[in-house]
């Protein structure tokens, strides 16, 4: 019975436009919070386990792998996700499995070629002034490209008919195994003491396990649910030219999702290396910028404190502001089957209202956010890294100017995939490009600077964020002949998140009297939260339930 068929009783076109781009936005919202949630419970007792230069080992790894990650989690379904819905929306049955069938073994071949690239990248690490204890890190965590490209078949398949259970329930079995999994191993190596970098070898281990698990689970679950286009690669030949097609589309998104992830592999490149050489270059500085940093050391040597300074701001700093584009990215892969439906149909009164509901939305989840980690964000560190509290005071640096980033990084992801649901691959590419060339500029004169060492690192990241967000607003604008309303999608949530921000730390300094730091901070939050919702409420800010009104009223 084929997937049409199946469905004919209410066909599946219908269902695309009816399950609306909230409904499928608020159930990855929800598996990300819970992701969100694990990957705190894997970092902060990962840092807390192995300290400031373990984790600056982890990141190393971490961030050559993170790259071809997002191409395989979050770029490649995204082109399955396209083609799958613009068949759906056409009924087009035969195009659906052409498109599963070229994009299985596409996938496939991107994971195996980037796992032996990553592989490779080990023997250059120390050329860039990374740690050679690093090296065995990076073999672990290689080999999770592959699974990821696996799980991105499956993935892009469901988000294709809009179904996102199963990417919510993968994303958490592939965090769960990598919290659990994770900092038992580190722990565990710890305990029979092995050395910091083994260690963070051991807390890759976790992250492979979490994407074999993840990937099982969607193997078995498209088994279950029976796969006619599978059945379809078997039976049928591809069209003439239709590999060249997949390519050729395929590349502006792989190219976008490896550039959007690059900053981090660009730091992994130029952080550690330009503090090589400001400390080469003047010993004392560094020391007199931070004048505990050899306490914080714990007794390790000063040819340490690159790995130390990477560690606090990658592995302190950026998963705290990265929380906010990687909630925004779920929006963005629950808006490209509605967002392509509606362009190849025409539909451009409804693509405009959904548009609208994209940037309030966004608005609401990223201004407040960004401006609790401005307000808190010392509070924050010091409140999970506990252990590393000196850490933690560096980190706070970076974090702040991080929370600005966070604005424009968090606005980008669903820009971007706006774009790319509407078959402009190459603008998002190119502006992220220029972005990307902007950090490198900026990473490379000044984290060599002894004022601004690796907050230069967070300079470059927010500068390369401000200049894609706002050419892919101009590119959205100029191309769908969408014209945002700045009053409401983007002034009143600012003001709002001000007020709320600055209600925070006002209620955490007048705590601090009565409560510890820890619990100042935590009812500092519920208060900011509570004071948001009152201005939401006061602004008439759209909420989701008017969302899903306003797509139902078009649909």
């Amino acid at each position: 019975m084929t997937i049409f068929a199946a469905s004919s009783r209410k066909s599946l076109s219908s269902k695309l436009k009816n399950d609306t781009f909230i409904k499928s936005a608020t159930i990855l919202i929800v598996a990300d919070i819970v992701v969100k949630v694990l990957g705190m419970l894997f970092k902060i007792p990962l840092a807390n386990i192995i300290g400031e230069v373990g984790m600056g080992y982890f990141q190393t790894a971490y961030d050559l792998y993170l790259p071809f990650y997002s191409v395989a989690i979050s770029g490649l379904p995204v082109l399955l996700s396209r083609l799958v819905a613009k068949s759906v929306s056409l009924r087009n049955e035969s195009e659906m499995k052409a498109s599963f069938c070229c994009c299985r073994t596409l996938f496939t071949a991107f994971g195996v070629i980037m796992t032996c690239l990553v592989l490779s990248c080990s023997l250059f690490i120390s050329f860039f002034g990374g740690s050679p204890e690093a090296k065995t890190a990076i073999f672990v965590i290689a080999p999770c490209v592959l699974f990821s490209s696996l799980m991105g078949i499956f993935r892009g398949y469901f988000e294709g008919l809009n179904n996102m259970v199963p990417t919510a329930v993968s994303q958490i079995i592939e965090a769960l195994g990598k919290a659990f999994f994770g900092v038992i191993g580190a722990a565990v190596l710890k305990s029979f003491g092995f050395s910091v970098g083994i260690q963070a070898a051991g807390a890759c281990g976790g992250v492979l396990l979490g994407t074999v698990f993840g990937f099982l689970y969607l193997y078995i679950k498209l088994k279950i649910y029976g796969n006619p286009v599978n059945d379809g690669c078997k039976n049928n030949s591809l069209p003439d030219g239709y590999v060249k097609k997949i390519i050729c589309l395929a590349l502006p998104i792989i190219i976008g999702s490896l550039i959007t992830q690059i900053s981090g592999l660009v730091d992994v490149l130029t952080v550690q290396r330009g503090i090589s050489e400001m400390i080469e270059s003047d010993p004392e500085g560094i020391l007199s910028v931070y004048p505990g940093l050899l306490d914080g050391l714990s007794g390790r040597g000063t040819e340490d404190i690159p790995a130390y300074l990477y560690g606090c701001f990658r592995g302190f700093a950026t998963p705290i502001y990265a929380l906010v584009p990687n909630l925004t990215a779920v929006i963005g892969v629950g808006l490209v089957p509605v967002v392509t439906g509606f362009w190849e149909t025409g539909e451009r009164e409804k693509l405009n209202v959904t548009l609208h509901s994209v940037i309030k939305f966004t608005s609401v989840v990223v201004l407040p956010a960004a401006a609790g980690i401005f307000a808190l964000g010392p509070q924050i560190l010091e409140l999970i890294y506990s252990s590393k509290p000196f850490g933690a005071q560096i980190a706070s640096q970076q974090l702040r100017i991080l929370s600005l980033c966070a604005v424009f990084a968090g606005f980008s992801v669903p820009f971007t995939a706006v774009l790319q649901a509407v078959g402009k691959e190459r603008i998002p590419v190119i502006n992220m490009f220029i972005g990307v060339a902007l950090k490198l500029i900026l990473n490379v004169f000044l984290v060599r600077n002894t004022f601004f060492n690796v907050n230069g690192a967070a300079i470059g990241t927010t500068v390369c964020y401000l200049y894609i967000f706002v050419a892919d607003l101009v590119g959205i604008v100029k191309v769908a002949g969408f014209v945002p309303d700045v009053i409401n999608e983007f002034l009143k949530p600012a003001i709002s998140a001000a007020v709320t921000g600055g209600a925070g730390y006002l209620c955490y300094k007048s705590l601090c009297n009565v409560f510890s730091s820890k619990l100042s901070t935590v009812i500092a939050i519920l208060i900011a939260v509570l004071v948001y919702a009152v201005f939401v409420f006061c602004f008439k800010i759209i909420l989701p339930k008017e969302i899903i009104k306003r797509s139902d009223r078009n649909g």
